[in-house]
């Protein structure tokens, strides 16, 4: 797996610290020598690159295998994402009542039983449609609730001085695990078949359960005195993020992005598998070089945000994530030319998308007071992807209708355009919870 390296979050310099200083008496150790992060670190790094296997085997699974139509497809794609319609408020007052680890330790164990179930299921010739979506939609809660989870937890873990270089060594991790995770999924796709590919999730999932069990540092019980309903405490998480502009123009906006960009999804894999011929080996690489130059990105998000400030960098960063979209439906010609291009466009997405996570899961960290991080963090999960499972059905609704190269254009030019959203953001050099902490909500 690819280790952050210079500007990242887990290479301390000679001495042990950044740039070769000592840390401070009783200052947290560097995060490179943090065991309890490094743990969690790795565990996320392997599930992360199964991830990104299922992700473009799962598809080539109904495709290839189940011979589903578009629609059908997107079907399926809708039902990995809709439980993040309603869900992570839920999971987010849960995961604010409760202990985090043990939550992700089984999360993880349950999906690695479901994606698990794969290939035996097609072994044994009970692999339909209805069963593979059935299996999306329940690894897909497993999902939310592992994520909500994930965003409550890491800053207990590392504290919050040193939340942005975590977060930029978990996006690395992140895009180390598309550039790895998706070239290996074209190649276990074309030597296993893709029912076969899915196992390696499975086997990630169970690695990470591990790791997450390796974990020392003891979590505390949060306090549930007071007896507070569930409800008044999703109520309260959505109160703060409406009330708390920069959190609430990142998600909205984000939300348009994604169903644009889901649409866009379900539309290229069919007119790259189905209409232009290309092979699952080659589209594996198409799909993984977004994660090499992802992975460059989020190492230098945090000097980038400190020469921009952040809410410059992130304006500039999506830009540079949708603008290229355009260029998919562009290129024409044969298949080494469309290869070619397509991987010059997702190499150009990459620069955008590792620094634009990096900074928006730093952003609203850094705005949301500790006791209300789970449920911030699910409601703005909520809405980002909410607009996922739509664009999915939206996605095979406009390949019915106009074909898979119309529907490309329709959706990038839908995501360009979303992107000037952003703007307010502009003038945030740096997020304090002080500044931006709406009076009403204040403990």
């Amino acid at each position: 797996m690819i280790t952050p390296g210079p500007g990242g979050a887990l290479a301390p310099g000679p001495g042990g610290a950044p740039g070769g200083a000592q840390p401070a008496a009783g200052a947290p150790a560097p995060l490179g020598r943090d065991r309890d992060f490094l743990l969690f670190w790795s565990g996320q790094a392997v599930s992360l690159t199964g991830s990104a296997v299922t992700r473009v085997a799962l598809p080539l699974v109904a495709v290839l295998t189940l011979h589903a139509s578009p629609l059908g497809l997107g079907v399926l794609e809708a039902c990995v994402w809709l439980p993040f319609v309603g869900l992570p408020l839920l999971a987010g007052a849960f995961a604010d009542r409760h202990r985090k680890r043990p939550i992700l330790i089984g999360t993880n164990a349950l999906r690695a039983a479901l994606l698990g179930a794969v290939p035996v299921l097609w072994a044994l010739d009970a692999l339909t449609l209805p069963v593979l979506c059935v299996i999306a939609l329940v690894s897909g809660v497993c999902e939310v609730v592992f994520m909500v989870t994930e965003l409550a937890y890491i800053p207990s873990l590392v504290g919050r001085d040193r939340l942005l270089g975590a977060n930029s060594g978990i996006e690395a991790a992140r895009a180390g695990a598309d550039l790895s995770g998706t070239g290996l999924a074209g190649l276990l796709v074309q030597a296993l078949g893709p029912p076969l590919a899915v196992l390696a999730d499975a086997v990630s999932y169970v690695v990470s359960a591990v790791t997450l069990g390796a974990i020392r540092k003891r979590e505390t019980v949060p306090d549930r005195t007071g007896g507070t309903r569930l409800g008044s405490e999703i109520a309260e998480g959505l109160r703060y993020l409406w009330r708390c502009w920069p959190i609430r123009t990142a998600a909205s906006v984000l939300m348009f992005v994604n169903l644009a960009w889901q649409a866009f999804a379900v539309a290229f894999v069919l007119y790259a598998i189905r209409d232009r011929g290309i092979s699952s080996g080659w589209w594996g690489l198409v799909l993984a070089v977004s994660g090499a130059t992802a992975l460059m990105t989020a190492l230098l998000a945090p000097k980038v945000a400190a020469r921009l400030g952040y809410g410059r960098a992130i304006f500039l960063a999506g830009l540079l994530t949708n603008a290229p979209m355009l260029l998919v439906p562009a290129i024409d010609g044969p298949q080494w030319r469309l290869v070619a291009g397509w991987t010059g466009a997702m190499a150009l997405i990459g620069l955008g998308t590792g620094v634009l996570n990096v900074l928006l899961l730093t952003l609203r960290a850094r705005l949301t007071p500790d006791a209300l991080l789970g449920r911030v963090g699910a409601t703005s999960r909520q809405l980002v992807f909410a607009g996922i499972p739509v664009g999915a059905l939206l996605g095979g609704v406009l390949v019915e209708a106009f074909g898979a190269r119309t529907s490309l254009w329709i959706a990038a030019i839908a995501a360009l355009t979303s992107t000037s959203l952003l703007v307010p953001l502009w003038r945030i050099r740096e997020p304090n919870l002080e500044d931006y902490q709406p009076d009403s909500i204040a403990r």
